[in-house]
Parts: C-alpha cells; structure tokens; sequence
C-alpha cells in the first residue's frame, strides 16, 4: 500500500438498513454493538461486546484481557467448536485493538495540533496533517528504528554473530 494511499482510510463498520427509516446507520468497529452483530453464532443471546461494562467483580478489564477471558472461559466451547469462524474473529478482534490504538494516537495528535495552533492560524498550505506514530506501536517506523539500532549495539558489543537462536522460557522458573 502507498503512502499516499492511507490518508483517508476509515474504519470498518457495519451498515444497517431499516425497514421504517430509509436513512442507512452505520456500526463503527469500535462499538461494543460490532461484535454481536458480525458474529452472531458467538453472541446468541445478544449480549454486548467489549467496551460496554466490565465483567461482574472486575473494576477494569483491558481489551486484550477481555478476549482472553472470553475465549478461555467460555463454558459451551463455541469457540473450539466452530474452527475457521474463530480464527476469523481471532483476527479481527486483533485488527480491532489494533485500529483502537491507532484512533487513540490520531484523536492524542489532533489535540495537540489543535493546542498549538490555538493562537495561531496557519492556512491550509502550511497545516500538514502528518501523523507519526510512535515506538510504542509495534510496526511504526520509530519501533523499526529502534530495533535496528538495538540489534546494530548488541553486534558492535558483542561482534558478528556465528549463528542466531530464540528461546522461550517462564522468568518465573527457579532456575532463572
């Protein structure tokens, strides 16, 4: 995808025509309305999806917390039983956080564009809507950046590697 291309994307939503109104509403991804409605064979009973109100007993739950919680304490293994439908909500439940993350650093950009300029007003032609993400957001091309210089420090240390290796372990292990 260009660059130039990704300036005017806009999220996914559902489109919802009814029958007394003709005027088309639209379901923004982010709406904890989304998820009942595209997948409806994990939802049966209408129940709402992430953002509406935390799980009975707990204060706060984060997104990713929250689709854990769903997929591993589901009782009636809806999500083991339909395979491929899963792995389709697995996908853009992750696409969803994803997009989250992305509206919450443009609306953060927006405000302090808007904080700067308040006492100045640029025309159109100086007023460059560029939005840099940062390292946090793993992808960006700060994260990038920064895991190349990391990985050029650990070579200028420790010299040119003879082979490369990746293990997984607990840090919890007495052992460590």
């Amino acid at each position: 995808m260009h660059a130039s291309n990704s300036t005017t994307i806009n999220p996914r939503s559902i489109l919802i025509c009814r029958r007394r109104s003709h005027q088309p509403e639209f379901i923004n991804i982010l709406s904890h309305h989304y998820e009942p409605l595209h997948y409806i064979l994990f939802f049966p009973h209408a129940e709402i999806g992430w953002g509406a109100s935390p799980i009975p007993g707990v204060s706060h739950m984060t997104q990713h917390q929250w689709y854990r919680n769903r997929l591993l304490a589901d009782n009636d293994d809806r999500f083991s039983m339909l395979g491929r439908l899963c792995c389709e909500y697995l996908v853009d439940m992750y696409s969803r956080t994803e997009e989250q993350k992305l509206a919450y650093i443009a609306r953060e950009h927006r405000f302090h564009e808007h904080e700067l300029h308040d006492n100045e007003h640029p025309s159109e032609d100086e007023f460059e809507p560029t939005i840099r993400l940062p390292a946090s957001f793993v992808g960006s091309h700060a994260w990038t950046s920064e895991q190349a210089a990391d990985a050029m420090a650990l070579g200028r240390k420790f010299g040119k590697p003879t082979f490369f290796m990746t293990m997984t372990f607990n840090p919890d292990w007495p052992e460590v």
